[in-house]
């Protein structure tokens, strides 16, 4: 008896631990800044807001770069993009897009334009070939509201090919985004320069739970070890 409720106890214990292990982690996102074809030389990287627009044969698309380096191994099942709108439009489509070919390391937001900016199509909408663009998730038709931040969620095989990149390697990814079709206003959103802190972006996703399984388990080996001595 005595031993079935130590077996218990480290079993309960073992299940609080992987719960507290499911808690969300958030992934830094260290870089941000929009690119516009209509000045393809200038860097808006100490910008207040990241950008997304489209007309009259004007573009503005936003990379962003995650590191993920201090963190633990991220598992797929929670991994959400947070982005709060700083103004206010209705109706627009924005695709994200995870540049798997693109070298994070290869671009940072102080130097990024039109021009430079890796895996860009400079003569128009989308990517290049040697980016690698995986489709990752959209704001289908959304309506956005000043102040208010949005959750993307990102599942399926977006997920893993994203939780690829920040999991191996230098840990880190870069996901640009940009807009379907044509509007007066862009579509803005808080960026890493965002006066109000709770603003800026940033990547939550769930740790992966089998060092808290291992934790409890050896706690049963433990209390199995004592009882026999």
């Amino acid at each position: 008896m005595f031993m079935k409720r130590i077996v218990k106890n480290a079993l309960a214990v073992t299940a609080a631990l992987v719960a507290a292990g499911q808690a969300a982690l958030t992934v830094s996102v260290t870089d941000d800044a929009f690119v516009q074809s209509n000045l393809p030389d200038k860097n808006n990287g100490s910008a207040s807001a990241i950008s997304s627009f489209f007309r009259n044969a004007i573009y503005y698309k936003t990379w962003m770069k995650l590191d993920a380096s201090s963190l633990e191994t991220l598992a797929t099942g929670g991994t959400t993009l947070n982005l709060t709108a700083s103004n206010t439009t209705a109706g627009y489509t924005i695709d994200f897009y995870l540049l798997s070919g693109v070298d994070s390391s290869s671009w940072n937001e102080g130097t990024i334009t039109w021009n430079n900016a890796p895996g860009n199509n400079t003569g128009g909408a989308g990517f290049t070939t040697g980016a690698s663009a995986t489709y990752l998730a959209s704001f289908t038709s959304f309506s956005f509201t000043a102040g208010t931040t949005y959750p993307l969620s990102i599942t399926g095989a977006a997920e893993t090919a994203l939780l690829g990149a920040l999991n191996t390697g230098s840990r880190t990814a870069t996901i640009a985004f940009q807009r379907t079709g044509s509007g007066s206003l862009a579509n803005n959103f808080h960026s890493t320069e965002s006066a109000t802190e709770s603003f800026r972006p940033t990547l939550t996703a769930i740790p992966e739970p089998s060092q808290f399984a291992l934790l409890g388990l050896g706690m049963v080996a433990i209390a199995f070890s004592r009882r026999r001595k």
